[in-house]
């Protein structure tokens, strides 16, 4: 708690329930692809749980990691506060926010 400050913890918890919220209830397309993974003779290397998975294998798989790590950030990564060990480190503001689409902002070094 004292490295990453409450603000962030608050945060990290909402994005998390969120998260939650907008995540389909039905795990079924999961448990089956686990399902045929373990119990097919000839298993595939990837299988694809639920619509637009396929996407974002083929963006990390295909695109060089800078651009895949960006889209998958601006995607997910909706953070706008700093762990307060960096926000020290770096000497910036206790109430700094962050904008996802500076990323440089992400690495106070």
């Amino acid at each position: 708690m004292e490295e990453y400050g409450e603000d962030y913890i608050a945060e990290t918890k909402d994005l998390f329930q969120s998260f939650a919220e907008h995540a389909n209830p039905d795990l079924s397309p999961v448990v089956d692809a686990i399902v045929h993974a373990l119990l097919s003779p000839q298993p595939q290397a990837r299988y694809y749980a639920g619509p637009g998975i396929g996407l974002m294998y083929f963006i990390h798989s295909y695109c060089p990691l800078s651009i895949s790590n960006r889209f998958l950030q601006k995607l997910f990564v909706k953070k706008t506060l700093m762990p307060r060990a960096l926000r020290k480190q770096s000497g910036l503001e206790a109430n700094l926010s962050l904008n996802n689409n500076n990323d440089e902002k992400l690495q106070p070094l």
